[in-house]
């Protein structure tokens, strides 16, 4: 259980579901952690870096249970780009050339693409900040807001529903313009 592995009881005590969450050591080499509703935390595939996997993929638990949008994985992340260009075609119908279309599909499906997708899923940004912010003070966290220390811009970002359900890059989130007003506590 998590509690077995990390000591975070202000988390624990905000998600007490974390507690039960199971634990695994990561065997998959160059695999630093994975998270699943059903397996739990697998970390420590890449030695040096299990506070900061921990880290990471909890806030994908909290996610989950929260009902947040998820990360994912290189694997899966340039289906959501694909998925994200059949949106905007069907929006954009006659602005869009159907060559330049089928470009960036197969654009879309390259190494450097998923990974690009990967790293732009809303879920990842979330939790890699989660590792940028994990040795601030109170104090600099409440004088460097979490939007601020986000690796990829917001309009970058590719945010799918809960179940894996269509993905789509949005400009406004209410979510985070409402946290921006609450400027007394620290996140």
């Amino acid at each position: 259980n998590m509690t077995d592995v990390f000591e975070h009881e202000s988390l624990y005590d905000a998600y007490p579901a974390m507690r039960d969450i199971g634990t695994a050591r990561e065997t998959t080499p160059g695999i630093g952690g994975r998270y699943s509703s059903d397996g739990g935390i697998t970390y420590g595939g890449v030695i040096g870096t299990e506070k900061s996997t921990l880290l990471h993929e909890g806030q994908h638990a909290i996610q989950d249970l929260e009902g947040f949008a998820p990360g994912g994985n290189p694997a899966t992340a340039s289906d959501d780009l694909i998925a994200q260009a059949k949106e905007r075609k069907a929006l954009l119908e006659d602005q869009i050339e159907r060559a330049e279309l089928m470009k960036f599909i197969s654009e879309a499906s390259s190494p450097e693409a998923r990974h690009r997708a990967y790293r732009q899923l809303y879920g990842e940004v979330e939790a890699r900040n989660v590792q940028t912010r994990m040795d601030m003070t109170p104090e600099e966290r409440l004088a460097k807001r979490p939007w601020e220390t986000m690796d990829i811009p917001e309009e970058d970002w590719i945010v799918r529903g809960p179940s894996g359900g269509p993905s789509l890059s949005i400009d406004d989130i209410e979510i985070l313009d409402a946290a921006r007003v609450a400027d007394d506590v620290p996140i």
